[in-house]
């Protein structure tokens, strides 16, 4: 069950994104209740390692073309600033090779997830 709701999790991210993701909207599509979610996982920062982790199995380093740097800049070009406020920051981030970005969001995450469980960084 627990990879079931990972993989779930991380399909609901991709459409709704990780500020609109309530756990209630995660438990409705898996069918279950929100207190099945915590029988897995002690909330939805330990339940978001999880998912981060599987991303980074199925599209983490090393699985991005190596120049895919200007594709991905195109692409940000063409979304509407409006709608996606961080647009704004996208050219400096793509500047960055993805792992480098990658590893350094996913160190930050695992920081914070640490500091609130009270551990030394």
């Amino acid at each position: 069950m627990p990879a079931t709701i990972v993989a779930v999790a991380l399909q609901l991210v991709d459409e709704v994104g990780l500020q609109a993701f309530p756990l209630r909207t995660l438990a409705d599509a898996l069918g279950s209740g929100t207190a099945t979610l915590y029988r897995h996982f002690a909330g939805k920062d330990e339940l978001m390692t999880y998912v981060i982790c599987f991303a980074a199995q199925q599209h983490g380093p090393g699985s991005a073309d190596p120049d895919s740097g200007p594709k991905l800049r195109k692409y940000y070009q063409r979304l509407d600033p409006a709608a996606y406020p961080a647009i704004a920051a996208a050219d400096e981030l793509i500047s960055v090779p993805l792992d480098e970005e990658f590893r350094f969001g996913l160190d930050l995450i695992m920081e914070g997830l640490d500091r609130v469980r009270g551990r030394t960084v």
